[in-house]
């Protein structure tokens, strides 16, 4: 379980973001958080995962253990689909080309360098790698952007049968992604900033 305590977070001393939140994300579950652009989604998550820790309050872990999506994709250029893969999750190449089967990437892509792929088909190979990954907390800045409406259902669904109880904490701007990756067994918390 993740609780978020008094968090207070400021810019250059004086700008608030935060201001004593206090929010539990809830383990085995799908939470997320919403909100527009520039309301601190990525800040929060930063501070969950310990990159930044400029602020007062506290964040309380139970395991540091977490896989991530990232908005930039975090791939390496010259690496194809596969090994970018391989070399976080140590997974056998068999079973991570039939992951990526799953969001729509052949083998003939999967053996491409990333720095061919486009955008929609980095942000996949991100999520394929974030599942694939042996962790409890699955982290996921606007895991559909850039995908087109059929292959985010795909990706969704996808996301939804290897969740296997696992802690995700989803941040979108869009309340629809809530319907979409939830039922009333998996909706966890919803932090709107």
């Amino acid at each position: 379980m993740i609780k978020i305590i008094n968090l207070t977070k400021k810019f250059n001393g004086k700008d608030t973001i935060f201001q004593n939140l206090n929010f539990t994300f809830l383990d085995g579950k799908f939470n997320f958080i919403m909100g527009k652009s520039g309301f601190g989604k990525t800040t929060l998550l930063n501070m969950i995962l310990g990159l930044d820790n400029d602020y007062t309050g506290k964040i309380s872990i139970d395991d540091n253990n977490f896989s991530v999506v990232f908005q930039e994709y975090r791939l390496l250029n010259n690496f194809s689909a596969i090994k970018n893969i391989n070399i976080i999750t140590k997974k056998e190449i068999n079973m991570i080309i039939n992951h990526l089967e799953q969001v729509d990437i052949n083998l003939s892509e999967a053996k491409k360098p990333i720095i061919e792929f486009s955008g929609g088909m980095k942000q996949r190979v991100s999520i394929v790698r974030a599942i694939m990954f042996d962790s409890n907390y699955v982290i996921m800045d606007e895991p559909l952007k850039g995908l087109d409406v059929n292959t985010k259902e795909k990706v969704i669904n996808y996301i939804k049968k290897y969740q296997m109880n696992r802690n995700f904490i989803v941040v979108t701007h869009d309340s629809e992604d809530i319907k979409s990756f939830t039922n009333k067994e998996t909706l966890g918390n919803v932090l709107y900033l």
